[in-house]
């Protein structure tokens, strides 16, 4: 009965003329819509015991690669081998910029991976400077 009440229903659409204009000039970059927040606060380096750097990454791998591209960038910026690092997913988050579409993760992670990987280099190489008791241009990795 359901069935063919439902079958039964015709709907129409038609554009009745007044829809606004698209304004002139106002195109939008892919970009625009898909860096709606910040990886800064997104990406925590770990370092665990075992000497492995744990990066979670704040995107999903759909076979585009971003997970090996990351793992690269955090393994030039320490210094380390790329076996020792581990770029599991990240846990969905209802804020922040986990989008990934638009060939725009490698792009938007760049920096923010980077970063991260310089600041922990940096901070290692202090640590290590305090505990040798010797200053920091003694230390490389």
């Amino acid at each position: 009965m359901v069935y063919t009440l439902a079958a039964s229903t015709l709907t129409v659409a038609a554009p009745l003329g007044c829809d606004a204009p698209a304004a002139e000039g106002a195109t939008a970059r892919r970009s625009d819509v898909v860096v709606t927040g910040t990886d800064d606060e997104m990406l925590v380096l770990e370092i665990t015991r075992d000497n492995k750097v744990v990066v979670r990454l704040p995107r999903v791998e759909v076979g585009q690669g971003v997970t090996t591209a990351v793992a690269m960038m955090i393994a030039e910026e320490l210094d380390a081998r790329l076996t020792d690092i581990d770029i599991p997913l990240a846990e969905a988050r209802t804020k922040g910029n986990q989008f990934t579409g638009g060939s725009n993760s490698v792009s938007s992670l760049y920096g923010p991976a980077r970063n991260l990987a310089a600041t922990a280099r940096a901070r290692l190489v202090t640590a290590a400077a305090r505990a040798g008791g010797c200053p920091r241009a003694c230390c490389r990795t």
